[in-house]
């Protein structure tokens, strides 16, 4: 996929890394995350993840070249809104969440809605 072919089995990709600078040259007319699309980030992921960390102590280019496809793929996914945001964990309450179920007048909804946010219940 990342030579902008749909055949995504392990003989064309064979056939695509046969000649290290023309598989460089066509990554490289990616244009970074410019013409990469949705289906594109799709058919990419159904090839596997990224491990630049595995290739690290190994080839340099091997390495280089992960690091790089991973920096497309991270602002592809930014550039189309498909960047998954990490879940901020809340810190533990200082104090003891009330009792529910409880019944509130309904001038107070307001705060027990912050409390039910600070404690995480609904």
């Amino acid at each position: 996929e990342f030579v902008g072919d749909k055949d995504l089995s392990w003989k064309n990709a064979q056939a695509s890394l046969q000649d290290g600078s023309k598989f460089v040259k066509e990554i490289l007319e990616m244009s970074g995350a410019s013409f990469v699309t949705r289906k594109s980030l799709e058919r990419m992921d159904a090839v596997g993840k990224l491990r630049p960390s595995a290739l690290e102590d190994g080839n340099p280019a091997a390495f280089a070249m992960a690091v790089y496809l991973e920096a497309v793929i991270d602002a592809a996914q930014e550039k189309l809104g498909m960047k998954v945001q990490p879940v901020k964990e809340l810190p533990p309450p200082a104090e003891n969440p009330p009792a529910w179920p409880i019944k509130i007048p309904f001038k107070d909804i307001n705060q027990s809605l912050s409390d039910a946010i600070k404690f995480r219940r609904t």
